[in-house]
């Protein structure tokens, strides 16, 4: 090999072991060969009364599943799933996200769950993982639910499997470059049981559930009627899909938020959007925040 030749291959080499050396050391090799995910089980969950009930509580009230996967009714205050829509998907192009799909968790077999294994919800559910292995987007909250208890798992699927089947084909997800690669560092597998979790006082059981507001009667208020005293809050935040939560499971979730580390930071949305120094976006109020020194 002439010794030009050798220059040139020793530069090649060079280069490539650098650029291995950076996407180590930066995003990794995730987003290249795909996520980390156990695989499937003939895991079956047993239907039973108790978790059919816990199961519509946590769906309805709590995870906030119809709120995604469910066509709306604008027309009504609070957002409330369109009749015989319950989880039959939808497409979030109202949240300017037309590539992204929600989909249809009814039992239909063409269009829906229906030939979907237990197995497949719960590392969908907890994991982050598809039916048919892709990454899910990470506004499907899987990292949250991921300390999930294994009979709560067990009580949400009950009441999906419950859910009348509904024939709607939505378009397939199809999350942008380089958002769809990144993504795929983000799941975690769950390999064995997640016990039940310590709801011995109100902050821990809050921990448990959480969503965030003010002092314990405004926060319950809020959720319940979604208005801030004679203010209205917007539908984004789904505050008619949790209205159903318990007054003690309201209650603990206010204790929690009680206990997270302040932040300086104030955000009114009856306030028209200005630029924040803070966060660098563009909210309520935002000028009335001061970049921290």
């Amino acid at each position: 090999m002439k010794r030009w030749q050798k220059v040139i291959l020793y530069t090649i080499v060079l280069i490539v072991g650098l650029l291995a050396a950076a996407i180590t050391a930066t995003v990794g090799w995730r987003p290249f060969i795909g996520p980390k995910a156990r695989p499937l089980t003939e895991r079956r969950i047993e239907p039973t009364p108790a978790r059919l009930e816990r199961g519509e509580y946590l769906v309805r009230n709590v995870s906030g599943c119809l709120f995604c996967h469910s066509d709306l009714d604008p027309s009504v205050e609070g957002l409330p799933v369109k009749a015989g829509r319950a989880g039959a998907g939808r497409a979030l192009t109202a949240e300017d996200m037309p590539w992204l799909t929600a989909p249809n968790l009814t039992a239909d077999q063409e269009t829906g769950a229906g030939k979907w294994t237990d197995d497949m919800l719960a590392r969908a559910i907890r994991e982050g993982i598809g039916h048919d292995g892709r990454t899910l987007f990470p506004m499907m909250p899987y990292q949250n639910y991921a300390k999930m208890s294994d009979e709560d798992l067990a009580s949400v699927i009950t009441y999906i499997r419950s859910l009348p089947a509904v024939r709607q084909q939505h378009p397939r997800t199809a999350i942008p470059f380089p958002a769809n690669r990144m993504i795929n560092s983000v799941p975690q597998p769950i390999e064995g049981p997640v016990p039940a979790p310590d709801l011995s006082t109100p902050e821990k059981r809050g921990e448990y559930l959480g969503i965030p507001y003010y002092n314990e009667t405004l926060f319950v208020e809020t959720i319940r009627t979604g208005r801030v005293r004679e203010r209205q809050i917007s539908d984004v935040m789904p505050w008619g899909h949790y209205r159903g939560m318990t007054d003690e499971d309201l209650k603990a979730i206010f204790a929690f938020l009680k206990t997270v580390t302040p932040v300086d930071h104030t955000v009114d949305n009856a306030l028209p959007p200005t630029k924040c120094e803070k966060c660098g976006l563009e909210h309520g109020g935002g000028e009335r925040n001061k970049k921290s020194n």
